[in-house]
């Protein structure tokens, strides 16, 4: 009765925020834009907000996206930022946060990944109500000032990747955290965060939460597993047999029947295929390092010590750039040749 008379009336109220209690997190509306080296324009990245209602401190960095990787990684920089972890987090009500809990309730329910990562940080999310702003007006207000100051301000800066990007971003986050005045006041929300907030803040775990994802794949007649389009190979004898993919960060572990097999760095290449030569099957070994100078010494070598000699002269020859040809000397060219062939 009471929430149904509050929207009724439209009725609002101050909320006073208590140091160390709350960051509010959202994604810029706005995104910006990496170079390519020639300046060409490339992919658009998107830009994650957090701000500290109580001190006004804010935090910005760019994302290759918003999806969960993204999002929670952008939370791992702002905690670094800070140098600690407030009591609640209030996110906006996106997938990658929340998910609704029934079209008749308001209020949504902390998806388990998200979940566990503020777990591992010792915080809880209170995502907010759909369509609600004023839940996470602080950090709307951030936004826009990240809008004005840093996405727009930067426009002429053609940064070729994320770590030069952001690199410029901190740099004016950092200015906008120290100007002065802040709230009418001869100090700065760097100033009120030091004072009266930072030491509130719980501790930064001692190991940063990494992502672990569960998969099982089966081992393919080639000796590798496929793991989102990339094949990874596995020991030969395990060829036919169902193993489990643990991937947590950039590190993917295959295990067989709980025993460690396989160990590989995660591969984003679409296609690629991550082949540890320890995993080929004896009779194989020729395959290793194919198309590389080595393999071509090797085979040279099987004709004689002259042949891989003359090889190795042969691929250590830099190749003789061809002098441009005028079309009338080409033409001057083939009549003098077709003169000497009729004296022939």
């Amino acid at each position: 009765m009471v929430a149904s008379h509050v929207d009724a009336a439209e009725l609002t109220a101050r909320i006073t925020h208590a140091p160390g209690h709350t960051m509010q997190v959202d994604w810029a509306g706005t995104k910006m834009r990496l170079y390519d080296p020639a300046g060409t324009p490339g992919e658009k990245v998107s830009i994650f907000v957090a701000s500290l209602p109580y001190s006004g401190m804010l935090f910005a960095c760019a994302c290759v996206d918003q999806r969960q990787q993204s999002w929670l990684d952008a939370h791992r920089q702002a905690f670094d930022y800070f140098g600690g972890v407030c009591q609640v987090v209030v996110p906006d009500n996106a997938s990658t946060a929340s998910n609704a809990i029934s079209t008749a309730d308001r209020n949504r329910k902390v998806n388990d990944t998200y979940q566990q990562f503020l777990e591992h940080y010792n915080t809880a999310a209170l995502p907010t109500r759909a369509r609600r702003p004023k839940d996470k007006a602080n950090v709307e207000a951030a936004v826009k000032i990240v809008t004005h100051k840093i996405i727009h301000a930067l426009e002429d800066h053609q940064c070729v990747d994320l770590d030069e990007l952001n690199g410029k971003i901190v740099g004016v986050v950092d200015a906008i955290n120290t100007s002065v005045p802040f709230r009418s006041q001869q100090s700065s929300s760097r100033d009120l965060f030091e004072e009266h907030e930072q030491h509130l803040l719980a501790d930064l775990p001692t190991t940063p939460w990494q992502h672990t994802e569960w998969k099982r794949a089966k081992v393919a007649p080639d000796f590798h597993i496929t793991v989102s389009t990339v094949r990874y190979s596995v020991p030969h004898q395990l060829v036919g047999r169902t193993v489990d993919v643990r991937i947590t960060g950039q590190v993917l572990t295959v295990f067989d029947q709980g025993t460690t097999v396989a160990t590989h760095q995660v591969s984003h290449k679409r296609g690629a295929y991550v082949t540890d030569y320890e995993h080929i099957p004896s009779g194989m070994d020729s395959t290793r390092g194919l198309w590389t100078s080595d393999y071509f010494y090797r085979e040279a070598s099987k004709t004689g010590p002259a042949t891989r000699k003359s090889s190795k002269n042969l691929s250590r020859r830099k190749p003789s750039r061809p002098r441009h040809t005028s079309p009338a000397e080409t033409c001057c060219q083939w009549a003098n040749t077709a003169t000497n062939q009729s004296w022939k």
